[in-house]
């Protein structure tokens, strides 16, 4: 297998765009002159990663071996669904105007906690969703908890790690426009008179006050079939 050169980042050698070169805002944070460089690309193997997987071709290296070299770089994310738990980081101006690779630069630049340092070991998958925030995976669920409601740096900023919850992922119905006069064990009812057993919570509830509107938490991830209609949409509409 003959070897070939290793591709140049994309970008290099291109001109500086006109916005650049003259100073133009574009609306993303700004970084100082001494700042490291805001884009990191694809990343690149290490070379010994390339060797092995020759050196596996050359010996005509059992299956096995030629798939634990295609996984060695992600192998920390290779663990059960069940021990892969989610957190969110709420921060939408910066997803919104930053793409991941600068984002994650800018994490692993800014001087973060000796919590979520000790925590990089066990965190993986990182994805921008554009204009809400960065959702990432923790392969431990008490590094998860306690990472939950710390604080992440990016750009200069501090972020809050939403608060995690193994069951935040749960089949919710909203319930809208409810008569005022209406209890709600008649809402309870409704769900266990179907061999349900739900929890019925405000939709909204900052401090002590409550909204009218509620939520029902069903015990699973997907919409349970007793809220299924006969064509296989689920209820919409209850009263």
């Amino acid at each position: 297998m003959s070897s070939r050169p290793l591709p140049r980042p994309s970008g290099a050698g291109k001109s500086i765009p006109a916005a650049a070169q003259t100073g133009r805002s574009s609306g993303r944070p700004k970084l100082s002159a001494a700042s490291p460089p805001r884009r990191v690309g694809r990343y690149v193997p290490a070379d010994s990663l390339f060797q092995a997987l020759e050196e596996a071709a050359a010996n005509n290296a059992p299956v096995a071996d030629f798939r634990a070299i295609a996984m060695r770089d992600v192998q920390r994310a290779r663990v059960a669904v069940s021990e892969k738990f989610k957190l969110f980081i709420p921060c939408g101006a910066v997803a919104g105007t930053s793409q991941l690779d600068e984002i994650m630069l800018s994490i692993h630049t800014e001087d973060q906690t000796a919590l979520w340092k000790d925590s990089l070991p066990t965190l993986c998958d990182f994805i921008r969703i554009p204009s809400k925030g960065i959702r990432f995976t923790c392969t431990s669920r008490d590094v998860a908890v306690k990472l939950g409601g710390s604080t992440v740096r990016l750009f200069g900023n501090t972020h809050i790690i939403k608060k995690f919850s193994l069951y935040e992922r749960l089949y919710t119905l909203n319930l809208t426009r409810i008569p005022s006069d209406l209890d709600d064990y008649v809402i309870y009812d409704f769900f266990a008179s179907r061999g349900l057993y739900v929890l019925i919570t405000a939709t909204h509830q900052v401090g002590d006050m409550i909204s009218r509107d509620r939520t029902i938490w069903c015990t699973t991830q997907d919409c349970p079939t007793e809220l299924l209609l006969p064509d296989g949409s689920a209820i919409r509409k209850i009263f």
